[in-house]
Parts: structure tokens; C-alpha cells; sequence
């Protein structure tokens, strides 16, 4: 009664596997693969005593006799007439049998009634996705499922990849669907495909476009920092390496068509193609990046120029956009720069091939540095005299500046020297070239300076230029006049005495020489 029992619930165990449900095909139900049939394996001393009927659809491996050998597969299918068995086309190998489960030797066997050529399972593939609802995520999955667990059982992996298009047909479906997935959502599904085993060239389609969400997320809620852009830049990075190589040249054309439509240009691209997409995606990262932190004035451009060419060597003109601001701003503050600063900026537009640039840096320093130095009086514009020769090589304006300090010091013998150096001499009130000095008759004021003689007529400064610096000076007045003597040498020696004579009213300077004298030494009596 027992044993009845058990067989009764077993009957009815088959009826509903291999029975339909409501909606669901008969023949899809009361058909086994290969695969299905081996994972029934304990129950084949049941199929066999109650001579359960279905069908088998398998590959066959061969024919021996009336025994055909499905392959994978030790079960023996025995055939009642080996010359039933169907002539297969092609490369399919597929067949389907009919029969039933029996014993032999006390052993479960498979007595086959009919052989049928069987569609390849590419084709009972694309047959179960047009029978089953084509707008279902997960009747799509179960089906990749399926194909996926019938690839391995026959380690095939063309069909493996139909399963894996199959699985990622689900998650385009369910994006279709849902119309509002976020990059955590893509996460997931890009985690789930890669466990399925999707190829690479389709996870990298949805790798970017995960990516593209992200930073369109980080747009909307304006939340560009470094760090964020940055972390954005490195996730990609890691996952395509490729993008860490700069672009030859620039592609303009090509980055504007992706940044209007990112997605559909990115899948339409081949992998070389691609490769530059990623290149474009992530430099436009790190580009934003460091202009986040560009100040307007262009006061640390030098640290943004070097950064974007090493990490966007490619983006020339953005280089040499802010190379200008930064030239601009140092432009802006030569009125405080160093000397150093001034040259190099100059040197730096040279370099840039702009000699009209450079020269103006170096005229605006000095102007700037002559409103400070003039303060100085003669000295001072001295000073810019001689730069504008050592910077510019502009005699012309060192000249006018000495003519200023010589009316502020005239008879200074740096003044003199100075107007040397750019070529010119004193001549009977004048400043005139070296050439045209050279050409005048000789100066006996002169020739008596070169011979370290004093003759009447001298200035002071012209004494000092001769003999030099008296060791003693008297001073004596008269009625409009002043009178001063300069003595030169020792005591204990003949000395020369040197008289000069000016009106009261004039300065030192103007003083002439009117008489040269000896004075003859001290000599001290001992008592």
C-alpha cells in the first residue's frame, strides 16, 4: 500500500514537470535537454519502472549499431531501427528523441520510438526569446540563464556569447523601462554582467555610460570640487587606462559631436575610436580640475600652465590661454617688480616671438622705476641713464636723462663718466659726440688735465680731474667776491697753491682759476 502510495506521488511529481501550466507550450514542457535529463539522474529507476515518456533534445556524439551516444551524456538510447535515424545537414548536430525510460540488466535505459533533426540550439534560442514576453527583464534573464547553463554543459562559446547578449538585452530592457536609473543602479548591472560574463567590449558601453551619469549627477548638483572631479578622473583611469595617453593632436570636430551626444557616438565608435573618447572624456575632467582653482586675475597662472601641460599636453590653446593671462598679470605689476622680474618677463616674450612685447616691459619698468629714482636728484636719473643703455641699448633717452642731471649737478665727474660711456664730451658748454670732440683743436684746459697740469681758466671740478683733491682749503671775502685758495702737498715740502675766484652769489662750481703759486716749506728752528 506504501509502495503504491510513493509511486501514485511520483506520477504525479512528473505530470507537473514535464505537464504546462496555464499559458505555457506543451512541447516546451514535455521536452528535456540533455543537461535536464542528467540532473534527473536518481529518478531514472522510477522513469524506468513506470515507463515515463518525454522527449530528449541533444547533441549526438555518434551511432554504434542501434545505440546512439548523446554527448555528455552515459545514458544508453537505444534505437529500435538504426536505419530511422535522420541524415543531419549543416553543422548542426542536434537531434531530438522520443521514447521512453526502461530497464535493461536491471539498468535505466532510454528506449527511443523516433529521431527527429533538430534546430541548433542558436535557433531554438532566438525560438524561445519570440515565444516568450520580448518586453520582460526577467523572462530574459531566465532565458540567458538557460542558453548560459546548456554553453557550459557543452563548454560552446558561441553560444555562451548569445547568452551573455541575452543577459545584457535584460538590463537594457530594464533601463528602457525604468527611464530614471542612477550610476549606483548601472553599478549594479555592470556588476551582475561581468559575474554573468558579458565581453568586455559591452561592459566598456556601459562602464561609460555609467561615467557619463556621473558627471552629468555632478553637474546638475554643481558639486565640481577637486576631489570629486578628481575621484571621477581616477575611477576611469583605472578601469581604461588608455585614457592616460594624450592625444597626438587635437580632435575638434570629433569632441564636439561626442560632447552633444556621448552615448550614441561612444557606441558607434570602433575600439581606436573609443580609445580617443576616453582620452577626451578624461582630460575634460582633469581640465576642470585645475581651472576650478585658475584665479581670474591670473595671478598663479604659471602653476595652472604647468599643471594643464602635464596633465593635458594636448590642450595647446587652453596652455597658451592662460600663459597669456599669466604674462598679463606680471605685465600689470611692473611698477613694483624687480629688476630680475622685468628681464625675465622680457626674455619670456621673446622666447613667445614678441620683440615689440618684450622691448615694452622693459621700457614700462624703467619709467615705473624712474618716478622712485628721480626723487634721488642726479644720482637717480644717473641710474636710469644707465639702464636704459644696459636693458635697451637707447642712448637717445640716456641721454636726455644725464642732460637732467647735470642741470641738478653739473660738474659731477659721475655725470661726466656717464656721458662718456654713451659717447659723448664737454665742449665750451656743450655735450657733443666723441667723434666731433675728436675733431675740435686740442683743448689746452684739456691737455693740460691729460698732463696733470693746472692753467688758469680751470674749474674746480677741472683741478680735481687734474691734480685731485687738495689737502687744505682757505677761504677769504670781499666786496661781491669770494676767494679760495687750495694747497697742495705737505708742510715740510714746496706747495702748490692753487687760487680761484667767483662772484658771491654763483656756486663753487663757477669758480676760475686766476693764478697758480708755489709756497715754500716751513722750516722749524730747534732752540
Amino acid at each position: 500500500m506504501n509502495r503504491q502510495f510513493r509511486r501514485i506521488v511520483f506520477v504525479l511529481g512528473v505530470a507537473l514537470l514535464f505537464f504546462p501550466t496555464a499559458g505555457e507550450a506543451v512541447q516546451e514542457q514535455r521536452t528535456l535537454s540533455v543537461r535536464e535529463l542528467i540532473d534527473t539522474k536518481s529518478k531514472w529507476p522510477l522513469f524506468a519502472e513506470n515507463k515515463i515518456r518525454f522527449s530528449v533534445r541533444g547533441r549526438v556524439q555518434s551511432l554504434t549499431g542501434n545505440e546512439i551516444h548523446m554527448k555528455n551524456c552515459k545514458l544508453r538510447f537505444l534505437l529500435n531501427n538504426a536505419d530511422s535515424f535522420p541524415k543531419l545537414k549543416g553543422q548542426s548536430k542536434m537531434i531530438k528523441l522520443d521514447g521512453h525510460f526502461d530497464l535493461l540488466n536491471n539498468k535505466p535505459v532510454f528506449r527511443v520510438t523516433r529521431v527527429l533533426a533538430e534546430f541548433s540550439q542558436e535557433q531554438l534560442h532566438r525560438q524561445r526569446s519570440v515565444d516568450m514576453k520580448s518586453s520582460d527583464p526577467e523572462a530574459w534573464r531566465k532565458l540567458a540563464d538557460y542558453t548560459a547553463a546548456e554553453a557550459k554543459f557543452y563548454d560552446d562559446d558561441d553560444l555562451f556569447q548569445i547568452a551573455a547578449q541575452a543577459f545584457e538585452h535584460s538590463f537594457q530592457l530594464e533601463r528602457i523601462n525604468r527611464n530614471d536609473e542612477t550610476p549606483r543602479d548601472l553599478i549594479e548591472w555592470i556588476r551582475r554582467m561581468k559575474s554573468f560574463g558579458v565581453s568586455e567590449d559591452s561592459l566598456e558601453m556601459w562602464e561609460h555610460d555609467r561615467f557619463q551619469q556621473q558627471w552629468r549627477e555632478l553637474k546638475t548638483k554643481q558639486n565640481l570640487s577637486s576631489e570629486n572631479l578628481l575621484r571621477l578622473a581616477r575611477d576611469i583611469a583605472e578601469r581604461f587606462p588608455q585614457a592616460l595617453k594624450p592625444l597626438e593632436v587635437n580632435l575638434p570636430k570629433l569632441e564636439e559631436a561626442y560632447w552633444k551626444d556621448p552615448e550614441k557616438v561612444f557606441r558607434e565608435s570602433d575600439q581606436s575610436r573609443q580609445d580617443r573618447l576616453w582620452r577626451i572624456f578624461y582630460k575634460t575632467l582633469l581640465s576642470q580640475e585645475i581651472l576650478n582653482r585658475a584665479l581670474q586675475t591670473g595671478e598663479n597662472g604659471d602653476r595652472i600652465v604647468k599643471e594643464l601641460k602635464d596633465a593635458v599636453p594636448e590642450e595647446r590653446e587652453m596652455i597658451r590661454e592662460h600663459d597669456e593671462k599669466w604674462m598679463d598679470w606680471r605685465f600689470s605689476r611692473l611698477d613694483v617688480a624687480g629688476r630680475d622680474e622685468a628681464v625675465q618677463l622680457s626674455a619670456a616674450y621673446r622666447e613667445r616671438n614678441e620683440p615689440e612685447r618684450a622691448i615694452e616691459v622693459l621700457k614700462t619698468w624703467l619709467e615705473e622705476r624712474l618716478k622712485t629714482w628721480q626723487k634721488e636728484g642726479a644720482v637717480g636719473y644717473v641710474r636710469a641713464a644707465r639702464e636704459s643703455v644696459s636693458l635697451l641699448e637707447d642712448r637717445e633717452r640716456a641721454y636726455e636723462l644725464l642732460e637732467k642731471a647735470w642741470k641738478l649737478s653739473p660738474g659731477e665727474q659721475e655725470i661726466e663718466d656717464a656721458f662718456a660711456s654713451i659717447g659723448y664730451r664737454r665742449h665750451s658748454g656743450q655735450w657733443i659726440t666723441t667723434d666731433a670732440y675728436a675733431k675740435l683743436p686740442p683743448d689746452p684746459i684739456e691737455e693740460a688735465i691729460r698732463s696733470g697740469d693746472v692753467i688758469e681758466g680751470m674749474t674746480p671740478s677741472q683741478v680735481k680731474r687734474s691734480v685731485g683733491v687738495a689737502q687744505k682749503k682757505q677761504l677769504s671775502f670781499s666786496a661781491g667776491h669770494i676767494s679760495e685758495a687750495w694747497i697742495y702737498g705737505e708742510e715740510s715740502q714746496t706747495q702748490l697753491v692753487v687760487h680761484f675766484l667767483r662772484a658771491s652769489h654763483l656756486p663753487a662750481e663757477k669758480g676760475k682759476v686766476i693764478a697758480i703759486g708755489e709756497q715754500k716749506a716751513t722750516v722749524k728752528v730747534s732752540k
